[in-house]
């Protein structure tokens, strides 16, 4: 009896080092978002209709492994989802010979495959997880040319139309966001070029528009092994086949008690259009549904997706729980995000970090702006791109200081961003009183 007694502790004390071994194994080995960037969406006749489908997505590439401050010869995976963009190939190739010299170009492009969306993030999170890469960049690029007669139908349109004017107006996707600039010509030959920094929409609903959304994802290994703070924890996610309307809700319940998460926890959902009269007839959460609007003019595309992806990983409030269902023609991806928070834990006030190099005038410049708006609100330092210990951000930043960090994470480049900063630092202050 002794015995007995004695195997079946030392199988419970094996039991529980397992568990332990296990979880802290999986929270190294957690996907994180390093960045996430997205090209401001358009309408199938409006002024982004004028950009190519490959000048969508580098432009999206290149800001995203800016914003990730992942060294450059440590991105060897890239991961472009898309299915008729003939000259993609040769323009990402390029912007990868020159911008990203040590990186592997690897370009999915089948034009019968249903679900590239699901299948490029699953083969970049394969590549994270068997440690063959220590960061992965994917991303997916749409054009209405894909699908010019289709037509998308939702609920409420009027109302999501709302929320997203709304979240353009209080810039909630400033950060997502990376401006496009667009030559035009007029009558009489002479070219201009204009800038595009917001999403176009149209009066009428169409699921077809112009847009490209990147993502840079690593583990939470990589990303204290260099010093990155990432923006967002994928806690989990699950690709279900053959999906159908009453599948889906016992989908979410499933993965939610493998994640221990309860569905109150869930602050936010980003729900596509296919999916959204679903979920609205099985839980009582209309408010937290597309919060800004943002998704109300996605479809099944890749694109669509790491749209999505992008916007919740920059829309979440720290420590809060997200929700995402993207439905494509055969299949449906439910995925957990927790939105990470790395607070200044060398003072009190939040901490700035100002990439710039001697001399910059348009560094000063910024730290002027800076002085002048937010004043006693942040602590600065500066790091000097040009010394010998500082390579990779000259790698980075070269060409686009000053470049300005929040607490460890990207803020903006070229210029200060008054209205992001305001909103994220009035964010942290609500954070400190609760």
């Amino acid at each position: 009896m002794q015995i007995l007694q004695k195997i079946t502790c030392l199988h419970y004390y094996r039991r529980i080092l397992f568990q332990t071994c296990r979880r802290l194994h999986s929270d190294r080995d957690t996907i994180v978002v390093a960045s996430a960037v997205r090209t401001p969406w358009g309408y199938p006749l409006g002024e982004l209709s004028l950009v190519r489908p490959s000048n969508l997505i580098t432009v999206a590439l290149e800001a995203a492994v800016k914003q990730s401050g992942a060294p450059l010869e440590k991105i060897n995976h890239i991961c472009i989802a898309e299915k008729s963009c003939k000259d993609l190939n040769l323009d990402v190739d390029n912007l990868c010979n020159g911008y990203l010299k040590k990186s592997t170009f690897q370009l999915v492009k089948e034009e019968s495959q249903e679900n590239i969306a699901y299948t490029s993030l699953v083969k970049s999170i394969g590549a994270l997880m068997s440690d063959s890469s220590d960061f992965v960049v994917v991303g997916g690029v749409e054009t209405a040319s894909d699908n010019p007669n289709r037509q998308g139908s939702i609920i409420n349109v009027d109302r999501y139309k709302s929320l997203h004017h709304r979240a353009t107006f209080q810039g909630i996707y400033d950060a997502e966001l990376v401006s496009l600039r667009v030559l035009q010509q007029l009558p009489n030959q002479r070219r201009f070029q204009i800038e595009i920094e917001q999403d176009e929409v149209n009066e009428e609903h169409s699921s077809s528009y112009n847009g490209a959304a990147v993502l840079v994802l690593t583990t939470m290994d990589k990303a204290l092994q260099y010093n990155i703070k990432p923006l967002a924890k994928l806690n989990d996610y699950n690709i279900v086949e053959n999906s159908s309307p009453e599948k889906i809700p016992l989908e979410i319940h499933n993965l939610m008690g493998r994640s221990d998460i309860d569905i109150t926890q869930i602050m936010h959902w980003e729900i596509n259009n296919n999916a959204l009269a679903t979920i609205e007839d099985k839980f009582n959460i209309p408010e937290y549904i597309n919060p800004y609007g943002c998704s109300y003019l996605t479809n099944s595309s890749a694109a669509s997706l790491y749209r999505m992806m992008t916007h919740m990983a920059h829309s979440l409030h720290p420590y809060n729980f997200g929700g995402l269902i993207h439905t494509g023609d055969q299949s449906t991806m439910i995925a957990l995000m927790e939105k990470l928070h790395f607070p200044n834990t060398n003072g009190k006030l939040p901490r700035l970090t100002l990439f710039t190099k001697d001399p910059c005038h348009l560094c000063e410049m910024l730290v002027v702006d800076l002085e002048m708006n937010f004043l006693g609100e942040y602590e600065l330092e500066k790091v000097y791109i040009d010394k010998k210990e500082n390579v990779r951000y000259l790698r980075l930043y070269r060409h686009d200081i000053p470049v300005l960090y929040l607490n460890g994470q990207f803020l903006c480049m070229h210029r200060l961003n008054a209205r992001l900063l305001r909103r994220k630092l009035d964010i942290l202050k609500k954070k400190q009183i609760q």
